[in-house]
């Protein structure tokens, strides 16, 4: 069954001096993409800023997505951005099947090749998509992995474990042994120090 959606996002800036010249950066647009759960395909896109822009450039950033930059020339105290997108949602069906491709995530996850496996894969092979996703594997800034991080998740990664049950193992003993706490971390809070208080929100656990 398809679903189509129209998507309101709205973003009021209010500054504490009047700005004379803003420069921005807009990633609003959501991505047409096929997954293996279903089909993204955005039908339309727009924006609208208050005050008026002007100098405005479309890119596609590093990731895939849409980008808008665009500048906002005259003396303004507040800038509304309003986005609004109209989106297909189409689910993938197995084509023996008559149910939702979610419903075999399950026996998916116990076929798919070992952690150990995906991680020489990764090491080793050249072509772009393994290329692309070998840059998850590094350091950031933001997320550093310590000793104490490895260790953790060690326990879900097993000795020849199929990768997709480890790292959903993994997910659910974060979720069960984290509490979701607003305002004690910030976007700079080390991990190994959301790992100790086991407290934070979505981007640490996300980062973690």
């Amino acid at each position: 069954m398809t679903i189509k959606y129209r998507i309101i996002h709205k973003t009021e800036y209010v500054y504490d001096e009047p700005a004379s010249l803003c420069y921005n950066e807009a990633r609003l647009a959501p991505r047409s993409l096929s997954l293996p759960m279903f089909d993204q395909k955005c039908l339309d896109w727009r924006i609208t800023v208050d005050p008026t822009y002007n100098d405005y450039r479309e890119r596609t950033d590093f990731f895939g997505n849409p980008c808008l930059y665009f500048t906002v020339p005259q003396t303004h105290e507040k800038m509304i951005i309003t986005a609004v997108s109209e989106v297909i949602i189409t689910p993938s069906w197995d084509k023996d099947r008559t149910v939702p491709r979610a419903d075999l995530l399950e026996k998916d996850a116990k076929n798919s090749p070992s952690w150990e496996k995906v991680r020489d894969q990764l090491q080793m092979d050249l072509d772009v998509g393994t290329v692309e996703a070998r840059q998850f594997m590094m350091n950031s800034p933001l997320v550093f992995v310590t000793p104490e991080i490895a260790a953790y998740a060690a326990s879900s990664f097993a000795a020849g474990r199929p990768i997709l049950e480890a790292v959903y193992d993994l997910m659910q003993r974060i979720y069960f042994e984290f509490d979701f706490v607003e305002g004690v971390t910030t976007i700079a809070t080390p991990l190994a120090e959301v790992l100790e208080k086991r407290r934070g929100v979505c981007q640490d656990f996300a980062h973690l």
